[in-house]
């Protein structure tokens, strides 16, 4: 299952995700008229290494756009400020994984940012992935130590394609 990679923010924000190993994020003053007060001339983008997939973007009550996005054996962090300016890229590797795929993410509590997908592993069935960065960007190590989990069924493959947080 393939997202649709053109991805809408409410209000008078939009985030597009372009698969050309970065995030780029277009803000609009009125009418489609780029806002020139959103990064340069109303566009922003954030530099991600081998980016294969992302879930949705998620606007932080600070006003900031992020996103976890997925590529190679690894799951970023990533996301542009109010204003555009890039936010420092996060990343955390999951073991045993030879490709990671990230297709959902939601907005946790205190302005965390959760995500969901499946990973192919070197051997056995392939899990689904959670991970869970917080509001700082760093990979949550409460959260199943290094922030990811890695969730088998024996014999079966699985997939996530979709995650909920509840208060």
């Amino acid at each position: 299952m393939k997202r649709n990679r053109s991805l809408g923010i409410g209000l008078s924000l939009a985030l597009g995700v372009a698969f050309a190993l970065a995030t780029q994020g277009v803000s609009f003053a009125a009418a489609g008229d780029p806002d020139p007060g959103f990064g340069t001339g109303g566009a922003a983008s954030v530099a991600v290494t081998s980016l294969n997939d992302t879930g949705n973007v998620v606007r932080r009550s600070d006003g900031s756009l992020v996103t976890i996005a997925s590529g190679g054996t690894d799951v970023s962090f990533a996301g542009v400020s109010k204003t555009g300016d890039p936010l420092t890229v996060h990343s955390v590797t999951v073991p045993g994984a030879s490709q990671v795929n990230i297709v959902d993410a939601e907005l946790a509590p205190n302005d965390e940012v959760v995500g969901a997908g499946y990973a192919s592993m070197n051997s056995g069935p392939e899990p689904f992935v959670v991970v869970r960065f917080k509001k700082n960007g760093l990979p949550d190590d409460s959260f199943s130590n290094d922030g990811v989990a890695v969730i088998k069924f024996p014999h079966h493959d699985s997939s996530a394609y979709g995650v909920a947080v509840l208060p």
